[in-house]
């Protein structure tokens, strides 16, 4: 239980206006990832005992499990609650585990996998505009904005560095 009615917690409040924001974009498993840290994080520091222990741990195999269902619904991502089902765990303990296998949290390793692809489709030569969709980000916008965070320049002058250096190869010799 909470001792008082109302907590100071800045932390707390960033990573709830983080999750709202990602539910309004429509980005269901970092909604739940923020939420549940959020969540945790409120517990840990302003409940007047701490939760129990969770009965059920996740484990590599659940990691794994976790994984495979980011790699497969790369456009729909399984909300935290949804994947943890999948994989036979509860959202807290999966979320703890996935962190310590891959250093992320579930959405941002989404996050990470749909730049890769991005790369992928910049090379073959498809637009940011075209691409943003097909992956799974809301609007070209949200994909510019991890983009250029993981990759350090946006799409579009990604593309225009490629196309620079692919032009500047030499012939292969016959």
């Amino acid at each position: 239980y909470f001792p008082g009615p109302v907590v100071h917690d800045p932390d707390g409040a960033s990573l709830l206006r983080t999750a709202h924001r990602a539910a309004e974009r429509g980005d269901a498993l970092a909604a739940s990832s923020h939420l549940s840290t959020a969540i945790a994080g409120l517990l840990r520091r302003h409940a007047a005992s701490p939760p129990p222990g969770d009965p059920r741990p996740a484990g590599p195999r659940a990691v794994r499990a976790a994984l495979d269902i980011l790699h497969d619904r790369l456009v729909d991502p399984p909300s935290l609650a949804e994947l943890a089902r999948a994989v036979d765990a509860r959202p807290f303990p999966l979320l703890r585990a996935f962190r310590a296998a891959t250093g992320l949290p579930p959405h941002a390793y989404l996050n990470q996998l749909r730049v890769r692809r991005a790369r992928a489709l910049l090379d073959d030569g498809l637009r940011p505009a075209d691409i943003a969709a097909r992956i799974g980000f809301a609007d070209q916008a949200h994909l510019s904005r991890h983009f250029k965070r993981i990759v350090g320049v946006p799409p579009g002058a990604y593309a225009q560095g490629r196309r620079r250096n692919v032009q500047d190869e030499p012939e292969p010799a016959h």
